[in-house]
């Protein structure tokens, strides 16, 4: 019988990260599956299942080398756009979901759970549904792995996937533009002690913290907790710096000098407001500067806008 390395790599990172066979399984394969595959009697049955395992473990993936099927490798390329897209804050990626899901008759349950994530975000961020509609269906998505999710699920004790941990911060997201911002903050916050607590490959967290912290300073300003604000961007802005994340650089900046203005440090707020500006510009996002424009307007008024924008 061939004996397959791939997992002694997923025992050794679960077993230095004190993770038990039953928490790694949960919601992807049993545990007399997974002892087969530590023992190198067997590798995942799919790519998919390999790097919900691995990122669970909090490997990284680029220490793994297996044989992908055809399909497989086209999928994860597919998913490789998509998340670009994304990355750049755009939305419009209909064909390639298409092209995923019509490459084999059916999916796995992480395949459909992939795809599931992205027509939801695509529909949600182009307007074809409802904020509602999308947070149920993020969540829809995330049960696939986790059924037993809800508000008051507490993930410090479980691993989950970046998959997972996507659809969560999806979910927040939802809660936070309609409004329900203190359900926001404590999901916003679950994720936020979820990275601080458990070994997750610097890659994989760079994908998602920055984003997540922008949004959680921006919840926290909106309900006038402007020092937790004030402390949370400056914790994403270092990720930021650290990880090369560059699109959630701008808004982390625009977020810790939105939040100065507020607490009337308007000298320091204005040059690091024109900081996030210039980026922004580099980065051709007019979207977000039209809405930086009617924000800043909204709250300080004309003359702080016009001061802003004739630099």
């Amino acid at each position: 019988m061939p004996q397959y390395f791939v997992g002694g790599i997923i025992k050794e990172y679960r077993e230095k990260n004190d993770i038990s066979q039953k928490q790694l399984c949960r919601g992807l394969c049993s545990i007399s599956t997974l002892c087969k595959i530590e023992k190198g009697d067997q590798n995942p049955s799919s790519y998919k299942l390999l790097e919900a395992l691995v990122q669970r473990v909090g490997a990284p993936l680029s220490i793994i080398d297996v044989p992908l099927t055809p399909t497989e490798f086209e999928r994860m390329q597919l998913l490789r756009k998509i998340e670009s897209f994304v990355l750049h804050k755009k939305y419009d990626f209909k064909d390639l979901l298409d092209q995923y899901k019509n490459l084999t008759p059916s999916m796995t349950d992480l395949e459909k759970q992939a795809y599931l994530e992205g027509i939801t975000l695509y529909n949600e961020r182009l307007d074809k549904i409802s904020l509602e509609e999308g947070y149920k269906g993020y969540l829809n998505a995330l049960q696939l792995t986790f059924p037993e999710y809800t508000l008051s699920t507490d993930i410090s004790t479980v691993v989950l996937s970046m998959q997972e941990l996507n659809l969560i911060l999806f979910a927040a997201i939802a809660l936070f533009k309609r409004q329900h911002l203190s359900e926001a903050i404590t999901e916003f916050c679950k994720l936020k002690n979820y990275f601080n607590i458990h070994n997750i490959d610097k890659n994989d967290k760079g994908k998602i913290y920055p984003i997540l912290t922008t949004y959680l300073s921006n919840a926290y300003g909106m309900t006038g907790k402007y020092i937790e604000a004030l402390q949370v961007s400056n914790d994403g802005i270092d990720t930021s710096k650290k990880e090369g994340i560059l699109v959630a650089f701008a808004d982390l900046l625009y977020a810790k000098g939105f939040t100065l203005m507020l607490m009337k440090q308007k000298s320091q707020g204005l040059h690091i407001i024109k900081q996030s500006l210039a980026l922004t510009k580099i980065q051709q996002r007019n979207d977000a500067i039209q809405l930086y424009k009617l924000d800043i307007i909204k709250s300080f008024g004309h003359a702080v806008w016009n001061e802003l924008a004739m630099e």
